[in-house]
């Protein structure tokens, strides 16, 4: 029995997501809580001068979280697509390309944040006339920027892993490194009392320790651990150098439109902690750090969700699988939003109890700082998963609307205006942005609607069918016609409807072996220069029906049902098979 794919028997999507979703939302509590201990230790030990000191250097935070997303987006968006294209060499160097230039980026940034840190301070709106709060805030800068390579990897290599199949190591390692960080905060800040250094010191280690657990993974991986086995050590090095800046830089490059969201935020925290520095002296910034902090928890969970929506939509963007992004859009949307809302719920009705949190006694002006934020943070939620969604499908256009938008074609304008009418007033610039971003974003959209990079639907076969032999005789029939209407050559459609059959009965026989709820997806992509593209996916147990042998060796009998997979091995022109998620997936080049 075949079935055109439709929403109701999309069988993977939704097991894959929630596979995915659980460690993504572990990895972000402990990023978020991670990013709020420093804020939340120092200002216990040394109140409002060490929240506002952790709040100047904010900007930095920004500038390198600019390249950290920026390489890793777009780096792991690319990977996944090369992944599911079968280019697993090319995704192989695609990530050391990445890793390495963005590790010499971080090494610059240090270097040279070093040399002239001073400047650099009065920049941040701090100098030596500030007397207490300009040393907290030299103190945590030196540390920060020896950090900067090693902040550089510890969020790519968090992208990368989650893309090569290995969310829970992802996962596990951010947790470990971030329940370190704040464990160290305390240990050095409250009990050895090193001030905003300690607190710099135990971010720093926190990396390393993540660094260490994240490479064991790198290791584990059989795209990235590995020399492939087809290429000598020293070919593949040359070949890599030869690349290594083009590569590194494209990933920057697609990862931009994402991550310039954060030079946004470096200009508007540059703006605002100068306006709130005149408007209200230390309290005032203190309380835009408070309200800085409360965002990683809230935008960190809706990130949740884009992380696990990423590597399906990139997939199944290589893929051409409509109805599967369709579906993974409304998945993230449902989980980001819920999760969202019960957060801001939360702070919407105790903004008490979170200034208690920060060393901040309960002042109205705190108060009605959290609960406009909080209103503008749903719908910023919003915009983010949009954003998100966008990037995964490499659809730069709206992502760069949307972020400039509410990175600072509103937001810088609200914030001045805003601040004309006094410290609580000036709040009501987060609402007002993000409501406003996304009418525009829903006006351009409605005027000339941005679109996703694909195959035309016409170009492309998809049907989900139950693990039978009657039914993989209807889908090489179905897929046979599919290659007459695109003229494909009598051989070339031969060699795709006994790809089908032949791949269908190994996965049949020796993979799902009798399995009653076995079922496998087959997707064909008539590629315009006259090449047919085979995308099968099942949910068999761990299964490669290309690594199947005529013989094991001399002494063996032949195996018959390999013959068949040979002649499909050599006829392709490129075949790679790769566990995703739980389940077996092979591209086939005919």
């Amino acid at each position: 029995m075949v079935k055109e794919e439709r929403k109701e028997i999309d069988l993977f999507t939704r097991p894959i997501y929630k596979r995915l979703l659980g460690p993504a939302i572990l990895s972000a509590f402990g990023l978020a809580f991670a990013d709020m201990a420093d804020a939340i230790v120092i200002g216990g030990k040394m109140q409002a001068e060490g929240l506002a000191a952790v709040g100047l250097i904010l900007p930095v935070y920004m500038f390198n979280a600019i390249f950290a997303n920026g390489f890793g987006i777009g780096g792991s968006v690319k990977y996944a697509k090369l992944l599911s294209e079968g280019y697993k060499i090319e995704a192989r160097e695609h990530f050391y390309s990445t890793i390495a230039s963005a590790f010499i980026f971080g090494l610059l940034t240090c270097v040279l944040g070093t040399i002239f840190i001073n400047p650099l301070l009065a920049i941040l709106g701090t100098n030596s006339s500030d007397g207490v709060l300009f040393t907290y805030t030299k103190d945590y800068l030196q540390i920060l920027l020896i950090a900067s390579p090693f902040y550089q990897l510890f969020y790519i290599l968090n992208y990368y892993l989650r893309n090569d199949n290995q969310e829970k190591i992802a996962s596990i390692a951010s947790i470990v490194g971030n329940i370190s960080d704040i464990s160290l905060s305390v240990l050095f800040v409250v009990v050895l009392n090193l001030g905003t250094r300690g607190a710099a010191i135990a971010t720093l280690l926190g990396y390393l320790i993540s660094l260490s657990i994240y490479w064991r993974g790198v290791r584990k991986s059989d795209t990235i651990g590995h020399i492939d086995e087809n290429l000598k050590v020293k070919s593949d090095l040359l070949r890599l150098s030869k690349n290594f800046y083009m590569l590194g830089f494209e990933s920057l490059k697609d990862g931009i439109s994402t991550s310039i969201s954060y030079g946004y935020s470096l200009i508007f925290f540059l703006v605002c902690n100068n306006i709130l520095m005149n408007m209200a002296g230390e309290i005032g910034v203190a309380v835009f750090d408070l309200v800085q902090n409360c965002s990683y928890l809230i935008y960190y969970l809706y990130e949740a969700s884009a992380k696990a929506m990423q590597p399906l939509i990139s997939t199944y963007v290589g893929e051409n699988n409509t109805t599967g992004r369709e579906n993974v859009i409304k998945y993230g949307a449902l989980s980001g939003g819920f999760i969202g809302f019960v957060v801001i719920l939360i702070i919407e009705i105790w903004p008490s109890l979170i200034c208690i949190l920060f060393g901040v006694n309960p002042l109205p002006e705190g108060e009605i700082a959290l609960r406009l934020f909080c209103i503008g943070s749903y719908f910023g939620g919003i915009n983010l998963l949009i954003c998100n969604y966008f990037q995964s499908c490499n659809a730069p256009k709206p992502v760069v609307l949307i972020e400039t938008l509410r990175g600072i074609g509103f937001l810088l304008p609200f914030a001045l205006l805003f601040s004309n009418f006094g410290l609580n007033s000036f709040w009501y610039l987060y609402p007002c942005t993000e409501i406003l971003t996304i009418i525009v974003f829903l006006l351009v959209d409605k005027i000339k609607p941005f679109k996703i990079p694909a195959e035309p639907k016409e170009r492309v076969y998809s049907a989900t069918v139950l693990a039978r032999a009657e039914s993989l005789v209807d889908i090489s029939q179905a897929i046979g016609n599919f290659c007459e209407k695109w003229q494909a050559k009598a051989k070339t459609k031969y060699m795709i409807t006994m790809t089908v059959e032949e791949v269908g009965m190994a996965i049949l026989l020796h993979g799902i072996k009798g399995q009653s709820d076995g079922y496998i997806q087959f997707t064909i992509i008539a590629k315009e220069d006259g090449e047919f593209r085979l995308h099968i996916r099942d949910n068999a147990p761990s299964f490669n029906p290309l690594s199947m042998k005529l013989k094991e060796n001399e002494n063996s009998n032949m195996n018959l049902d390999a013959l068949g997979i040979e002649v499909v091995k050599k006829s392709a022109n490129l075949f790679s098979y790769r566990q995703f998620n739980g389940y077996n997936t092979l591209v086939i080049y005919l």
